[in-house]
């Protein structure tokens, strides 16, 4: 039986490895025959979605391996009041955003209708 799955990731910079177990679930998400539905980042895991971030050099970039996720179909979906708390924008007519290609802004009141709309949460961090 084919199950869908919401993935929770709260987890901040300080916690790369938590991090790194969302994306390896994700990805073998992807590989079998459960469907990944959305990846809901909250706290300071929205800043996995800035275009303009430097990893530190003993940690991989896995903003390129979300956005292939992205790419897949996945819907990547960041708190709209984590981002303006880690100033992760949209670009505008006046302005220059940093927020990700593959990445969008959506609310806590999205999130409660994603876990309506799955099977199961998983929550890291």
């Amino acid at each position: 039986m084919t199950k869908s799955f919401l993935l929770l990731i709260c987890s901040g910079a300080d916690q790369p490895l938590s991090w790194q177990s969302a994306l390896d679930f994700a990805q073998a998400c992807q590989q079998s025959p459960h469907h990944l539905a959305r990846v809901f980042f909250y706290g300071s895991a929205v800043l996995q979605a800035n275009s303009l971030q430097d990893p530190d050099s003993h940690w991989p970039n896995l903003l390129p391996m979300w956005q292939e996720l992205a790419q897949q179909g996945v819907d990547l979906v960041l708190c709209s009041t984590a981002c303006y708390n880690h100033g992760i924008q949209e670009s505008s007519a006046e302005q220059q955003g940093n927020l990700a290609s593959g990445f969008r802004i959506g609310s806590l009141a999205d999130l409660s209708l994603m876990q309506q709309e799955v099977d199961h949460v998983i929550r890291f961090g």
